[in-house]
């Protein structure tokens, strides 16, 4: 009976004992995560300000016009040199004031130089600002990005380091809860046989009693003498 007990004891601390199902961590949600952070911020880099693109386009206008100005001072130079050869051979008033007009027309033009190329320094100015600007508001964009980016990767491998602890956790606690629950089987396998081995003694015994007495010999009745009855007294 007792070598029973202890192979039912060993059955159920194997059962208890049996290792629970491990939870995969997302390994893969963890890696997308990363790249994705990646992706964002350099899209976030990539991208081009308003403010940035009309200052370049002002700055190429700007530097149109300076070198159409500076065209117009170099046919104005010609004209006051075909000018002044005219007034050498002529020497006549009107070829003077042709002369007088031809440097006229110089300054004009180098004034319009002057004030295209004033143009094209406020448009670089412009421009040193609006790309300041917009490096700063790339930078904070792309730092709201990589902070969301972040927050969902952190995310992914908390759950994954959650999960590797929980089922280290589970391992080890299975191996306790089942090494506690075989000593409290065994235990209780140790009662019960000693219970059983007790009610099979007290059986044995109340089966020999009972043989004992069936197999025993039936004991003579003695005869008793019988007593004399008293004699009837006679009716009056």
């Amino acid at each position: 009976m007792a070598k029973v007990a202890k192979k039912v004891a060993k059955k159920a601390a194997k059962k208890t004992g049996a290792k629970p199902a491990k939870r995969k961590a997302p390994a893969k949600k963890v890696v997308k995560a990363k790249k994705a952070v990646k992706q964002v911020v350099t899209k976030a880099a990539k991208v081009v300000s308003p403010a940035v693109s009309k200052a370049e386009t002002a700055l190429s206008k700007a530097q149109a016009k300076v070198n159409a100005e500076g065209k117009k001072v170099a046919a104005a130079r010609k004209k006051v040199a075909v000018a002044r050869k005219k007034a050498a051979k002529l020497k006549t008033a009107a070829s003077k004031k042709a002369v007088a007009a031809a440097r006229n027309a110089v300054g004009t033009a180098t004034e319009g130089v002057a004030k295209a190329k004033a143009a094209v320094t406020a448009a670089k100015l412009t421009l040193v600002n609006a790309t300041a600007m917009a490096t700063v508001k790339a930078a904070e964009e792309a730092n709201k990005v990589k902070i969301a980016a972040l927050k969902d990767s952190l995310a992914a491998k908390a759950e994954a380091d959650l999960i590797k602890a929980s089922n280290s956790f589970a391992e080890k606690w299975s191996k306790k809860r089942a090494s506690a629950d075989a000593k409290k089987l065994k235990k209780e396998a140790g009662k019960g046989a000693a219970k059983v081995k007790a009610i099979a003694k007290k059986a044995k015994a109340k089966a020999a009693a009972a043989e004992k007495k069936a197999t025993a010999k039936p004991k003579k009745k003695r005869r008793t003498k019988a007593k004399a009855k008293p004699a009837a007294t006679a009716k009056k």
